[in-house]
């Protein structure tokens, strides 16, 4: 039953005119009657989705609470310039009532571009630049925060009145709940594609379950021609021969659109047909378009569209027929264009290897050996020992050492790794690394290889290049003391060849072959980790992922593996997304933000705390979701209350800590939430700030990524005892270890009995070591079907290892602990981390004199 005006919602929203309606919901306008002169906003009424299965409506009721949380971290947009936070309408508040679901949102006044590009007006070359940027700048933010609109056509656009910029609005995302329907096998899953023909690549009709930026980028360079030629895309001509778009003609009452070669070339990139051959992002585009030159005078008219007279090859014949499939619907053959055509351009199995790290490999699964020179590239950011990552550890010996791997002088390269390590007082995990893969190539060893995918520098802040190093090197210790372990199985072509370790360590040879591994640097860059993922699953010889570590370059990476059927294995993200919308092949070791948030609250409740405000980032994966979950735990109990805060955001420009602190203080007593962003070392800053204004005042919470040696460090400097009241959850300590002897062995290897991530970066490779020993010709396919087999365990620092597959690739009873700052003398800072059953260092059993 239809809304009329006057009708009033949750006695706040009250009705005024219908906007819109479509097959999946209504619009309508409405006053906001919390707000100054009950400002107008948007309803959208979403309808159910028309089934009597019970799963199919909790499904729905589930995704509907996913969307709006996903949707909500584009209501943080300030870093983006030009006020773009207004680009797109604000996201007011969601629930269900009478049977359906409703979004609310601000209202936007203005004009779809819609009715600009039916005037029968062309727009220039330069009005579509301008219009390109506007667009491309709010897809930039947008597909930078993990989401995809899937919806864009010029009546999502809107040309606001107060100053004419255009606003994106209506997310398709949200649409696909009233699709969802039950599968022929059970499944239950979306019915149909979202998005509008003739803005709608291929790709989308067939695969509209992994969505992707280039399916937006295909509408927006639609929308792009229409405005040049004032036909709409539907409308327009493909080539018989390779499906593509033809735009650039004219005819005896039409002009040639007038367009310089530059620009020309941008607009059939963002069409392409073939998804893999499109700009893969906002960022791309919006680089080219700096470039492109002013149009030619007119050319004399021709007469019919010009399409290609040669043969073509016969991939684009196929292209042809998955048009026709992808306009009929018919999944089947789209199945067939999905296998053939989901890898990026020039992609094929390689057979001289072109990225770093490792030896041709005719056989992709294969550890045999390939008599054929490696080929190397520098600078590429993946390396098995013939680049330096880590920059700030770079001895002589260790240079030396990358430049004859790099010539295949193997033996030479060992020999110089070696010395590097012994010489090093502090031990490098990159060393051990190489020193591993080059062992296996000086004794002609066959092995397997995966993968490591870290940020081990910070290019876009090299200020804090040092802290982001440190955190890849904690990853990586737990990595290479795994690989240590199976290369110390193997048997030493002489003594001076072993490997450190080989009188502490295990040895756990991988049925007889070797483990190497291809270090690669995501830069702690959203789209430089994509581009690591698209390097790594071009790479036949690379059988699994250990990766990323945080949920941010996780969610934006773990699509293009699970897509390409590489297992990735994160010992890093612990956002619930990744619970709410599982992948075949991604995994993860570490426990999830469920579980931290359950253990503060309960933590907090036992100190008798009434309130509490959560900090975080609400554009980050992992902060959104930790704020959903400890709300939940926290306020289960009568009289307890999330407090809001104006500076509640750690990522914003103008936050506040000291402002923050008095707020926090004026509401009573208020225990302090710290949810840090890993991604953004400034709200890592703003965290600290926090911790240093707030003293030993109120109780203060956090997650792991505050508990690392920086926050000793700071606590060190201050003379107040500011770890008092400061606690941190973490997923492994030493003292609390279910594996006693992982700390010795890891303090004999590293000096260091190791912390979080280092416990579960090493968790994350013994369990692909497992995935490896139980197949006897190993695969990417026969990785992800290992571990999610019943009979799957392996055993790591923290114990044992399954996962709750096929439900997800979450771990079963994932180990956490929480810990506290104590005084301990002989630590590096005078301080140390211990579990917070232990009020002090000797009660810990630490020797601190």
């Amino acid at each position: 039953m239809c809304l009329n005006p006057g009708d009033v919602l949750r006695d706040r929203y009250q009705i005024i005119a219908e906007l819109g309606r479509g097959g999946f919901a209504i619009t309508y306008t409405a006053n906001d009657l919390h707000q100054p002169e009950n400002s107008p906003c948007v309803v959208k009424e979403i309808q159910p989705p028309e089934s009597n299965d019970p799963g199919v409506l909790r499904e729905a009721e589930s995704q509907f609470n996913r969307e709006f949380i996903t949707l909500q971290r584009l209501n943080n947009c300030d870093r983006i310039p030009n006020n773009c936070e207004r680009r797109i309408p604000h996201l007011i508040d969601r629930f269900q009532e009478r049977g359906k679901f409703y979004l609310i949102q601000e209202y936007i006044p203005g004009q779809p571009l819609r009715d600009e590009l039916t005037t029968g007006m062309r727009l220039t070359q330069e009005q579509v630049i301008v219009l390109l940027q506007e667009i491309l700048s709010i897809m930039e933010f947008v597909h930078g925060r993990g989401m995809v609109h899937r919806d864009i056509h010029p009546g999502n656009l809107i040309r606001r009145s107060c100053d004419s910029s255009i606003v994106l609005i209506d997310f398709g995302a949200v649409r696909e709940i009233s699709t969802l329907g039950v599968t022929n096998s059970g499944e239950i899953s979306t019915t149909q594609a979202i998005g509008i023909r003739g803005y709608m690549p291929a790709e989308q009709l067939l695969m509209p379950w992994s969505p992707q930026p280039y399916n937006d980028i295909y509408a927006i360079g639609a929308i792009a021609l229409q405005a040049l030629t004032n036909i709409h895309p539907n409308n327009l001509p493909r080539d018989p021969q390779t499906c593509e778009l033809l735009w650039h003609f004219s005819t005896p009452d039409r002009e040639l659109p007038q367009v310089s070669d530059s620009l020309r070339i941008v607009l059939n990139k963002m069409v392409r047909f073939a998804y893999c051959d499109r700009y893969q992002s906002a960022t791309e585009i919006l680089e080219d378009l700096r470039s492109v030159t002013a149009p030619p005078p007119p050319p004399p008219l021709l007469s019919q569209p010009q399409v290609s007279p040669e043969p073509q090859p016969k991939w684009q014949d196929i292209l042809r027929i998955c048009l026709l499939v992808a306009i009929a619907g018919f999944a089947g053959l789209g199945a067939f264009f999905i296998h053939n055509f989901s890898q990026p351009k020039n992609s094929p199995l390689i057979q001289i290897d072109a990225l770093s790290g490792g030896e041709e490999t005719p056989i992709a699964n294969s550890p045999s050996k390939s008599k054929t020179k490696a080929v190397f590239i520098q600078g590429d950011a993946l390396s098995g020992g013939e680049e330096i990552l880590i920059k700030n550890s770079s001895p002589r010996s260790k240079i030396k050492a990358v430049e004859e791997f790099a010539k295949s002088n193997y033996s030479l390269a060992f020999e110089s790794f070696k010395k590097s390590w012994n010489h090093d007082y502090i031990k490098d995990p990159e060393t051990l690394i190489y020193m591993n893969n080059t062992f296996l190539e000086a004794n002609n060893i066959p092995y397997y290889t995966i993968a490591v995918a870290l940020p081990v520098s910070n290019r876009k802040n090299p200020d804090r290049s040092v802290y982001m190093e440190d955190r890849g090197k904690e990853f990586l210790r737990g990595v290479a003391q795994a690989q240590t372990e199976v290369n110390l199985g193997l048997p030493n072509s002489s003594s001076d060849r072993d490997l450190p370790g080989r009188v502490f360590l295990p040895r756990k040879a991988i049925n007889g072959k070797g483990l190497k591994i291809i270090i690669a640097d995501d830069e702690n860059d959203g789209e430089k980790a994509k581009q690591r993922a698209i390097s790594l699953v071009d790479r036949p010889d690379i059988l699994a992922v250990v990766g990323h570590g945080s949920s941010e370059m996780t969610m934006q990476s773990v699509d293009i593996y699970n897509n390409n059927n590489l297992v990735l294995m994160s010992p890093g993200a612990a956002t619930e997304e990744l619970t709410y919308e599982p992948r075949k092949n991604f995994f993860r070791n570490i426990y999830t933000s469920s579980v931290i948030a359950k253990d503060l609250a309960k933590y907090l409740r036992e100190k008798k705390q009434k309130q509490a405000a959560i900090l975080y980032n609400p554009g980050s994966p992992f902060g959104e979701s930790f704020k959903e979950e400890f709300t939940k735990y926290f306020q289960n109990s009568r009289g307890r209350k999330i407090v809001s805060v104006r500076d509640f955001d750690l990522s914003k420009q103008d936050f506040n800590a000291a402002r923050a602190i008095e707020e926090m203080r004026a509401k009573g007593e208020t225990a302090i939430v710290l949810v840090p962003d890993p991604h953004l070392t400034v709200s890592l800053d703003r965290a600290f700030e926090i911790i240093k204004l707030n003293g030993d005042r109120n109780w203060i919470v956090g997650a792991w990524t505050l508990a690392f040696p920086q926050m000793l460090e700071e606590a060190s400097k201050q003379k107040q005892n500011l770890f008092k009241k400061l606690v941190f959850s973490v997923s492994w300590h030493s003292l609390s270890s279910p594996n006693k002897e992982f700390p010795q062995q890891a303090r004999s290897l590293w000096r260091e009995e190791g912390n979080t991530r280092m416990a579960s970066a090493y968790d994350a490779t013994r369990a692909m070591i497992k995935a490896l020993e139980m197949q006897p010709t190993p695969s990417r396919e026969g990785m992800q079907k290992m571990l999610v087999s019943p009979d799957f365990t392996a055993y790591g620092a923290t114990g044992t290892i399954k996962f709750n597959s096929p439900t997800n690739g979450d771990r079963k009873n994932p180990p956490s602990d929480l810990v506290h700052i104590v005084k301990c003398a002989k630590e590096q800072f005078g301080l140390t981390f211990v579990p917070v059953k232990y009020p002090t260092a000797a009660a810990a059993g630490l020797k601190c004199e």
